[in-house]
């Protein structure tokens, strides 16, 4: 085609090009809007939202409490982090642990007293307690835990906090969780394992007791899911 024909196709080129990027603008803009807007909703969501914004992943504290070596245990087979580190450190130390959108530090400040009080100064988002027992003891180390809970679920601040019992036993059967709830004087203060909606007054604290294997970590895992529900 010489030059001419070409200067006389142009308009019907340009047309054809002018129909083709509105075509194609009328389908894309949505995208194209949103891509600018973004920078405004996260900061919208993040920033004046905060914790209310539903897709933000969330973080909350938990406390260990209760048998030393045990309590260990639980915290090696919950933590995202090395063992050796965990293995050679003694309280007070910190472990992460994520669990779908779920980040729960782990904490272990050492004996019960002390713990609670750094705990109740230092920790200003207090998601839950996890007080581990040793089940495979004796009677008075039993009357020792149960005095501990007793004085924990009667602390006005710890009025609303979640309860998670680990019961640590080498074998499946041994005892029976009607059994250790008796022990820990925690009949009829169990809440259920389900998806329970909680009432206020009676069993308005979440709180449940799970019996575990020292190395088991699936059931571990299954306890901090349940935890999961009551996390705000």
């Amino acid at each position: 085609m010489d030059l001419p024909n070409w200067f006389q196709a142009l308009p019907f080129i340009l047309l054809k090009f002018l129909n083709w990027y509105l075509h194609f603008f009328n389908q894309a803009w949505p995208y194209i809007l949103l891509l600018l807007l973004d920078p405004l909703f996260s900061h919208f969501f993040n920033i004046e939202l905060g914790e209310f914004y539903p897709f933000r992943p969330r973080a909350t504290n938990l406390l260990f409490l209760g048998s030393d070596d045990y309590k260990r245990s639980v915290i090696l087979n919950l933590s995202d982090e090395d063992e050796g580190i965990l293995g050679i450190e003694a309280p007070p130390y910190s472990r992460l642990s994520s669990m779908g959108r779920i980040k729960f530090n782990l904490f272990d400040f050492g004996e019960l007293r002390t713990a609670c009080r750094v705990w109740k100064d230092y920790c200003a988002k207090r998601g839950a307690i996890v007080y581990v027992v040793n089940a495979d003891t004796s009677m008075e180390q039993f009357s020792e835990a149960r005095e501990d809970l007793r004085d924990l679920l009667s602390d006005e601040d710890f009025i609303n906090v979640p309860f998670l019992i680990f019961c640590e036993t080498p074998e499946p059967s041994y005892p029976s969780e009607k059994e250790l709830c008796f022990l820990l004087g925690l009949t009829d203060k169990t809440t259920g394992k389900g998806r329970v909606k909680l009432q206020a007054g009676t069993n308005a604290r979440p709180l449940e007791v799970f019996v575990a294997e020292p190395s088991n970590r699936k059931q571990h895992q299954d306890a901090i899911k349940w935890l999961s529900q009551y996390i705000k």
